[in-house]
């Protein structure tokens, strides 16, 4: 497994530059930077990608869904950038509910994962001060 997840690293470690790079010049323009994590459908809904992969130890071992997410969001906060992983939020509301968050034709959120990540999104915004509280 060790292997697949060193193919994956250089791809991260861009990714991870490239924000720290829009970072600069988002906050050399006087404003603030913050970075969401949005999960693909196969991280929460892992059943309608990889068939089997719930009742298959040896596909969980193999595939880590929720590494991809975390060394992101680790790289962000080793640099200081504020980031949210949205992944345990979705795959904890699917679980709980049974709710499908994606639309099975293309893989985007639909109108429930719109709803369930918006509210962690103003409750991460909120809770990290990154803005104020809404006033009822």
């Amino acid at each position: 497994a060790d292997h697949l997840h060193a193919l994956r690293q250089p791809g991260l470690d861009v990714v991870q530059l490239l924000l720290a790079e829009l970072r600069h010049r988002v906050e050399s323009a006087g404003s603030r930077f913050a970075v969401v994590v949005i999960p693909e459908i196969g991280q929460v809904h892992p059943e309608q990608v990889f068939p089997g992969y719930g009742s298959s130890p040896s596909l969980r071992a193999l595939f880590d869904l929720g590494r991809p997410d975390s060394v992101l969001v680790a790289g962000m906060t080793a640099r200081g950038i504020p980031a949210l992983a949205l992944l345990p939020v979705l795959a904890d509301h699917g679980r709980r509910t049974g709710e499908v968050l994606y639309f099975r034709r293309d893989g985007h959120l639909n109108l429930a994962g719109h709803r369930v990540a918006a509210g962690a999104i103003e409750e991460w915004l909120v809770a990290s001060g990154l803005v104020e509280p809404p006033t009822e």
